[in-house]
C-alpha cells in the first residue's frame, strides 16, 4: 500500500497474537524409525489408506519422485527439526498484499525443503490499496505449508470474510480454517476459530491520519511431534488481520 503507512494496532488482541512462548521438548533430535516414516513403501501405503482430503494428490506427487528422491524424502520426514523450523518460521509477516495472490518462500536443505506463506483474496479490486474497499463482503485467506521435494506434507490455513461499508470494516462475517497433515510425525488438532473487530490508524505521507476497524481472525492449533525417544509439545496461534484498504498482516506463533 503506497499511500498509507499503517501504525501498529492498539487492540489488546494484537499484542496477544504476537506473544511467543517456549516449546516443551524432550529427545526431539532422534528420528522416527517406524510407522509411515519408516520407508518409501510404508509412506505410500499410509497415503493410499488415508481418509484425509488431498491424500490421493500427495500420493501421486510422492510416486512421481525417483527412488533416490523418495529415500531423501523419508530422511527429511524423519527429521523433526524441519517441522520445528516450519512451525517457528512466521513470527510476524507484515504488509502481504491481500488484493492479489502473494507468496513468500524460504528454501532449506539445498532447495529440497521449502516453507511457504501465501495470501489470497477472492473479491478485492486491484486498485483497493489506493482507497477503501467498496461496500460488500470481502474474503482473505492465508496459509503456511512445508514441502519436501515439492510434495506438500503439512499446511495450516485460515480465512476470514468481513463487511466493508465503503469507509471502514463494520463486521467480521466469518472466520475459519483447515489443515493438511501427511507427516505422521506431527499430530495437530484445530481449536475453535475466533473473530472480532480490531483498531488501526492510517496516515497519508505528510498528511493527516484517520482511524478504522480491522477484521481479526485467529485459530489455536494444539499438538505434538512424536519421535523416537520422546515428543515435543506444539501449540501455535495463527492470526490474520485485514484492513479496509486491502492490506493484511499475519502470524503463526507459539502460545
Amino acid at each position: 500500500m503506497k499511500k498509507y503507512a499503517i501504525r501498529a494496532a492498539t487492540a489488546a488482541f494484537g499484542a496477544a497474537a504476537l506473544t511467543v512462548c517456549t516449546l516443551s521438548q524432550a529427545s526431539a533430535s532422534e528420528p522416527a524409525q517406524d510407522g509411515p516414516a519408516a520407508s518409501p513403501a510404508a509412506y505410500a501405503d499410509y497415503l493410499a489408506h488415508s481418509r484425509q482430503e488431498g491424500a490421493a494428490e500427495t500420493l501421486k506427487e510422492f510416486n512421481a519422485l525417483a527412488p533416490r528422491e523418495q529415500d531423501r524424502f523419508i530422511g527429511y520426514l524423519q527429521d523433526p527439526s524441519l517441522f520445528k523450523d516450519f512451525l517457528e518460521q512466521s513470527t510476524d509477516e507484515d504488509g502481504l498484499d491481500a488484493t492479489a495472490d502473494d507468496t513468500r518462500t524460504t528454501s532449506l536443505r539445498n532447495g529440497d525443503v521449502s516453507l511457504e506463506a501465501h495470501h489470497s483474496a477472492s473479491t478485492f479490486a486491484a486498485t483497493a490499496a489506493k482507497r477503501p474497499l467498496p461496500k460488500g463482503n470481502h474474503t482473505v485467506t492465508r496459509s503456511n505449508k512445508i514441502k519436501l521435494l515439492g510434495v506438500t506434507v503439512m499446511e495450516f490455513k485460515i480465512w476470514e470474510t468481513f463487511y466493508s461499508n465503503g469507509r471502514t470494516i463494520t463486521k467480521v462475517v466469518e472466520a475459519d480454517g483447515g489443515k493438511k497433515n501427511f507427516s505422521d510425525v506431527v499430530k495437530m488438532s484445530k481449536g475453535i476459530a475466533k473473530k472480532q473487530l480490531g483498531k488501526q490508524s492510517f496516515c497519508k505521507k505528510g498528511g493527516s491520519c484517520s482511524s478504522g476497524n480491522t477484521a481479526v481472525a485467529s485459530i489455536v492449533w494444539e499438538g505434538e511431534a512424536v519421535v523416537s525417544g520422546g515428543t515435543f509439545q506444539i501449540d501455535k496461534k495463527q492470526t490474520l488481520v485485514s484492513n479496509v484498504y486491502g492490506t493484511a498482516t499475519s502470524s503463526l506463533v507459539n502460545v
